[in-house]
């Protein structure tokens, strides 16, 4: 599906704003209610946009981790059996089939190394052929940025921020119906939220705005499925010499106002950063990498591009303590 210029508009200045009414995104993108209704629409019924939710689960006491690895099961049909079973492992967050140097990327939660590490073990342990060659890393501050590229309209918010700080915001089991039916119904109501959950909407209505305060629930954003019209996205792997925070700041600052840098991920491990790049051609791709390596000639050093296959969709739900 090729989009519309309003529905580039509407992504690409309204990224992180997915709780702005028509008549605020008509006015921003200087578009008729009716003409934005409609583009909204159709790109929300047929899957090119998603409404999502940021929440940080760091807020909550977790840690996010990574694994990229290649795949050593052949058979399509073990492979799906194996797909599975890790999509209904608990704490998994996002399990993503890319093309490089990895077949996958599986990110999931953890309260502790010891924690992640078990986890990493019973998945091994189950599915010993299917994690080769693994490389894994601890995801800190987490930045998020409009699809500028698609448009030339300016967004508000420039940028999102959540996952660089531990707290411990205590929450009880209707905290986590709650969270569990918004994150995976995003763009529904309060009351069709409790029809759902069984909740009152009073008590959604109240818990949401304590989640909000406490910083658990970030922001609404849309998020543009790029295979969908046409663009491709990719995820860049930093390595970086040294831990120079000036230039990790200016790199950051280079990635929010790069057209085409959908975000930014401070790690710890095997490499520095992940930047999430979003490009019509490859050539664009190109050159983001020359202008990355030609601003940060002496502290980035290696660049490995994988270009995002699938990403996989499955109920998500906040990982309970372990008994």
């Amino acid at each position: 599906m090729k989009l519309s210029q309003t529905q580039r508009d509407i992504l690409g200045s309204c990224t992180l704003e997915a709780g702005l009414t028509v008549q605020e995104i008509a006015k921003r993108v200087r578009r008729k209610p009716h003409t934005i209704s409609y583009a909204l629409q159709r790109a929300l019924s047929s899957g090119v946009f998603k409404k999502t939710w940021a929440v940080d689960i760091s807020a909550l006491g977790w840690s996010r981790y990574s694994i990229y690895f290649c795949c050593g099961i052949h058979d399509a049909r073990e492979k799906g059996a194996a797909i599975k079973k890790i999509l209904n492992t608990p704490g998994i967050l996002h399990f993503v089939e890319v093309i490089g140097e990895y077949d996958f990327k599986l990110s999931f939660t953890a309260r502790h190394v010891g924690d992640a590490l078990s986890t990493i073990h019973t998945l091994s342990k189950s599915m010993p052929s299917f994690f080769l060659n693994k490389a894994i890393s601890t995801r800190g501050g987490i930045y998020l940025f409009p699809t500028q590229y698609l448009t030339t309209k300016k967004a508000k918010v420039k940028r999102i921020i959540y996952g660089d700080t531990l707290n411990n915001y205590p929450i009880d089991d209707t905290d986590r119906a709650i969270l569990d039916v918004r994150i995976n119904n995003a763009g529904s109501s309060i009351q069709e939220l409790s029809r759902l959950s069984g909740i009152p909407s009073t008590t959604i209505f109240e818990r949401l705005k304590k989640l909000k305060e406490g910083g658990v629930i970030v922001q609404a954003r849309y998020h543009g499925v790029s295979e969908l019209y046409g663009s491709y996205y990719y995820i860049l792997l930093v390595f970086t010499s040294g831990l120079d925070g000036a230039s990790r700041d200016r790199l950051i600052q280079f990635a929010e106002e790069h057209p085409n840098c959908c975000s930014i991920t401070e790690c710890l491990g095997s490499w520095d950063f992940e930047i999430g790049v979003e490009v019509e051609a490859h050539e664009d791709l190109m050159k983001f990498r020359e202008a990355l390596f030609s601003n940060f000639q002496h502290f980035v050093v290696k660049v490995s591009a994988l270009k995002r296959h699938r990403k996989y969709e499955f109920k998500r739900t906040v990982y309970q303590e372990p008994c």
